[in-house]
């Protein structure tokens, strides 16, 4: 189910954060605006008691210094490894969703016509709606730049918006 903007409360969406790794922003200009926004998200997460997942690749390193030192000062906080794309596959990601019941999953990351969008994908499978915005996805790798940010994809399948400031949720 498409979700709309009143549709996503504290109780039932969870934030992912995908795959904001130093390996995925070599040669990216603007990574520091979208990490601005993301610790953003993570303040709100923290006040408002609204479930934050971390997901990161296996084997390319840790999250970027000030946003994980910032998720790290999340009680609500799960942080899970994947080994592919879409962070559902061979993870603890839907049992964690479940586990605070959430409906909808806001996705936030780089390389969003790759990684965030088959976990978007696995959100929909797994019978989850899905949101995001403009300002906390990109295209990190220089060979995903050429697609975009997928906005029409995730405009058709979800909610999609400039910014996250626009979500009731994050206000």
């Amino acid at each position: 189910m498409k979700p709309k903007l009143e549709d996503l409360t504290p109780e039932n969406t969870a934030v992912i954060i995908i795959d904001m790794q130093d390996l995925f922003f070599e040669g990216h200009l603007d990574w520091n605006k979208i990490i601005e926004n993301q610790i953003e998200i993570a303040k709100i997460c923290k006040f408002k008691k609204i479930p934050i997942i971390s997901l990161a690749y296996s084997g390319h390193g840790q999250f970027v210094s000030a946003l994980r030192n910032i998720l790290d000062g999340i009680n609500i906080h799960n942080h899970i490894k994947k080994d592919f794309d879409d962070g559902f596959l061979d993870t603890i990601l839907y049992q964690v969703l479940t586990s605070y019941n959430s409906k909808n999953t806001f996705l936030a990351g780089i390389n969003a016509t790759a990684c965030v969008r088959s976990t978007a994908v696995g959100s929909l499978l797994n019978g989850f709606g899905i949101a995001t915005s403009y300002d906390v996805i990109d295209n990190g790798a220089d060979g995903f730049r050429r697609y975009g940010k997928g906005e029409e994809w995730y405009n058709e399948k979800g909610l999609f918006t400039q910014s996250f400031r626009e979500i009731p949720l994050f206000q």
